[in-house]
């Protein structure tokens, strides 16, 4: 309605010769809205396309205008849950284009156009929150073309462009009619709607010029002034100081015709002498260094392959053969033997730095293609703009929104992309990187006009992308040629593959005795030099070794009587020590590991005991170089191994690791491992000819055969676990894992009444399971590991223990710790304790001397608060706590 409303008052014989004045609504019939003392009036609305607007009518200036707005779909909707924002939105938009009551000086095109229009939705979102806040930023705006417009002077331009005396116009009396003709010059186009906007200013630059002047009488009137005015307003140029950034808009014609001049390509650049040839850069060096790699290799690694592939498929090596899809295995032998060379060939410096120069080639001509595309697409774009602007039907072009509002900002923006990208091209007709030119380019001109300030890092990212993409495309040439080129130099002929096949049993055999079983040897030998080094350290250091080791029983030992009690009162559910979960069905088993682990800090804290343990030290500690010799030569046969040994030489290897799989399984190929199948089943059929079964092996036999000190030796870990291990005569490697396994091997047990099925009796099975506990409990206590019973502990139906400084204590000085956890009687109640002295344990030792117990020193610290102060207190009154407790309160 408003819209419509514009028209009618522009066309309207009333409007006439009206100018400046205030338009009544009585002269066309219109409502008192849009009376100029009116506020503007802002009407919720739907276009017939469905989208949402707002209209904001209003009378400025002698002029119905409405601005269209059209926010986000979020602010809209504050609007329609808010009804009353309606009102206050035209409040700020009369205060903004009304401060102090004065009309702004800006003309209709300018208040109707994209510019304004964009200035006001941006600012509505936040508007909407703060109504009373008033529309800041579009005020802002208007300030500033307000103050660039003061600076404007036409009058005498004009009076000399007429040839008219200086002041013998009578302005105001013209003016209204000059206004009311230039409605008719002009067209609807987006040109003709600058130039009439150019023209309206330019009559209100002189209308504000002739406001205050004497008042003329008369005046002389040329022919065809109007005419001559609007030639004057084509021709004159407003721009003083920053007006062209103001008032661009203005202009628009021209900016356009300096954007459709403006160069991105340099003339003569000649795109195609930068077209890769196409030609292998890196045909020779790869088939250099291909063929040292098929002859030493080649061989090997089908052999590998098919050998593999046999173990998986699980079938006879006869009806494998019989069955053999060649061109199949063919083509999965030739990727396996491409990869394999590939990676070998990857430290090759000649070969990679052909590599680069292809696809250094491949992405410079790349990103010059992309370049060349942008600036000859963009030249293109901006000719058309002359052609545009001077369509009839500018509703065709919403796109140039951003033109038609700011011109200046548009041409800046296209004037430096252009720069950019020619500089770009000149510097690599002249021989520079285009990558390096590229990104510095663009971050000369990141911030500026409307450019992003992190166009910079933006083309950064895409040149890397696309360098990275060329690198990859190179790559996939250089396997292709590498895949041919093998392809034409290893035999995959059905009988060389029928060969590997028939050969299976000696490639095994040279696995066993070549690789295998060496390698067995060699991890045996490097844990029992690394167990040496800890054994030793302990019988050099015996007098300080032996006090710890004792604090670490007694302290585990500690812990988990106390694990036990809870679990057996109900207080905790279940608890969970190192992976593996404890319940009240395991209560029997955890006190059995504290009585062992108190008899051995028992032993150690008797001189008889110390002098027993430093001396079965000693004996292992003797037996070092018979135990290497003994590896070397095959005394200890590598079959007799614990699983441990056997797990690392496999990891070492890349072999597969069997999970929830019995021996038989594997021998049988009832299960494979998906690294090196075929050296897996090989081994696994080893173990089977020395009838080694895999879970008695971790219990009963491995490390202890040939005797214990010198077959603990082999045991990996710290000193400390291979101690425990003589201690309690059982080899504590995976000790987690041998609670299940024997846990297992019980119920079995229990059922084999006749001994046939494993041969073990439930005596022997209760006595492994035990000893599965000690292992486990001592593997905790001996690695040092209290921090983990402690600090870690989840238990299920109360809080985990949290014993930080307890725990610190432990692993620093273990022997302090068992003796205040001794002297207290509870690991928490020693924490606490530890917390008034700040964690030193010396100080609450020398201060326990002085009282009953340790809540005894607990209720004393409740009342003197300070721990320093109190020890003080202790030590000279050298009172117990019962006769010094009843004077504390007077004496704090």
């Amino acid at each position: 309605m408003a819209h419509e409303a514009t028209h009618v008052v522009q066309q309207a014989n009333g409007v006439q010769g009206l100018g400046v004045q205030l338009l009544h609504a009585d002269a066309v019939g219109l409502s008192q809205l849009f009376v100029q003392r009116a506020p503007v009036k802002v009407i919720r609305d739907i276009r017939a396309d469905g989208t949402d607007e707002l209209g904001a009518s209003m009378l400025f200036r002698g002029e119905i205008l409405t601005i269209v707005l059209r926010p986000d779909a979020d602010t809209v909707a504050r609007f329609d849950a808010e009804p009353a924002l309606l009102d206050k939105l035209g409040t700020a938009l009369t205060n903004a284009l009304n401060p102090a009551g004065v009309p702004v000086p800006e003309t209709r095109g300018f208040l109707i156009g994209s510019t304004a229009r964009r200035l006001v939705e941006e600012e509505l979102p936040r508007w909407v929150d703060a109504p009373d806040s008033g529309l800041a930023g579009f005020e802002r705006v208007l300030n500033g073309r307000a103050a660039e417009f003061r600076k404007q002077a036409v009058r005498a331009d004009l009076e000399a462009y007429l040839g008219v005396d200086p002041g013998t116009m009578d302005w105001p009396v013209v003016l209204p009619g000059i206004r009311t003709d230039f409605y008719a010059k002009g067209t609807d186009s987006l040109r003709g709607q600058s130039l009439r906007d150019r023209a309206d200013f330019v009559l209100l630059v002189l209308e504000s010029e002739v406001a205050t002047a004497p008042a003329v009488v008369g005046g002389v009137v040329p022919p065809k002034l109007s005419d001559s005015v609007w030639d004057f307003a084509m021709s004159f140029n407003l721009a003083k100081g920053t007006a062209p950034t103001a008032f661009s808009e203005k202009y628009l014609g021209e900016y356009v015709k300096m954007i459709g001049a403006l160069e991105f390509v340099p003339a003569g650049f000649d795109l195609e002498r930068y077209k890769p040839s196409g030609a292998d850069l890196a045909a020779n060096q790869r088939h250099k260094v291909l063929d040292a790699w098929v002859a030493a290799n080649a061989v090997e690694a089908t052999t590998k392959f098919v050998l593999d592939d046999w173990t998986a498929s699980g079938l006879d090596f006869r009806i494998y053969a019989a069955n053999l899809d060649l061109d199949a295995k063919k083509s999965r032998i030739l990727d396996k033997l491409t990869d394999a060379f590939l990676k070998a060939a990857s430290g090759d410096r000649e070969l990679n730095r052909a590599l680069f120069r292809m696809a250094d080639a491949q992405a410079t001509y790349a990103i010059l293609t992309r370049l060349v595309a942008a600036g000859r697409s963009a030249e293109k774009r901006n000719r058309e703009l002359v052609a545009a602007i001077d369509d009839p039907d500018p509703d065709k072009y919403p796109e140039l929104d951003d033109l038609v509002g700011d011109p200046r900002t548009v041409y800046e923006s296209e004037f430096y992309i252009a720069q950019a990208i020619k500089t770009v091209l000149s510097h690599v007709q002249l021989g520079a990187r285009v990558d390096f030119e590229l990104v510095a380019n663009s971050v000369a001109i990141a911030g500026k006009a409307n450019i992003s300030p992190h166009l910079g890092f933006l083309v950064f990212l895409i040149t890397i992308g696309t360098e990275l993409a060329a690198l990859l495309a190179v790559r996939d040439t250089h396997r292709a040629h590498a895949r041919e080129d093998i392809a034409e130099r290893v035999d995959l002929s059905w009988e060389a593959i029928k060969k590997i096949i028939d050969n299976r049993g000696n490639e095994a055999e040279e696995f066993l005795t070549g690789t295998w079983i060496p390698l067995l040897k060699t991890v045996a030998t490097e844990w029992v030099d690394a167990n040496y080094k800890e054994l030793k350290g302990a019988y050099e250091n015996f007098a300080t070794w032996a006090p710890q080791s004792s604090g670490r029983y007694k302290l585990t030992a500690w812990f988990i009587e106390d694990t036990a009690n809870k679990l057996e009162s109900g207080e905790i559910k279940s608890a969970t020590l190192n992976d593996a979960t404890v319940t009240v069905d395991n209560v029997k088993e955890l006190r059995a590991a504290v009585t062992v682990l108190r008899e051995m800090a028992a032993q150690l804290d008797t001189p008889q005991g110390r002098d027993d343990k430093r001396e079965e030290i000693k004996k292992a500690v003797d037996a070092y170089a018979q135990v290497k010799a003994n590896i070397a030569d095959g005394t200890y046969k590598p079959e007799n191994y614990g699983e441990a040994v056997k797990v690392e030489a496999k990891k070492r290897l890349k072999i597969g690791l069997f999970e929830y799989a019995s021996l038989w399984q594997q021998a049988t190929r009832q299960v494979v491992v998906r690294d090196n199948p075929f050296q897996a089943y090989t081994i696994a059929m080893w173990r089977v000819e020395n009838i080694i079964d895999e879970a008695v092996s971790d219990l009963l036999t491995g490390f202890l055969r040939g005797g214990l000190l010198i077959g603990s030796l082999i045991v990996p870990g710290v000193g400390g676990l291979i101690l425990a291990a003589i201690d309690i005569g059982i080899g504590l490697y995976g000790a987690a894992k041998n609670v299940g396994e024997s846990r297992r091997r019980l119920d079995l047990a229990r059922l084999d009444t006749q001994l046939n099925i494993q041969g073990i009796s439930v005596e022997d099975a209760e006595k492994a399971l035990t000893m599965a506990w000690v292992s486990f409990v001592l593997e905790l206590a001996m690695a040092g590991l209290f921090g983990t019973l402690v600090g870690k502990m989840a238990l299920k139906g109360i809080q985990a223990w949290r014993m930080p400084l307890l725990t610190k204590l432990a692993e620093t000085d273990a022997a302090l710790a068992a003796k205040l956890v001794g002297r207290i009687g509870e690991a928490k109640l020693t924490e606490t304790l530890l917390g008034h002295y700040a964690g030193d344990g010396n100080k609450l030792f020398e201060a326990l001397a002085y009282v009953k117990d340790g809540k005894s020193l607990a209720t004393l610290l409740g009342k003197a608060k300070d721990a320093e102060v109190l020890t003080s207190l202790l030590i000279s009154t050298g009172s117990d706590a019962g006769s010094w407790s009843c004077s504390t309160s007077s004496r704090t």
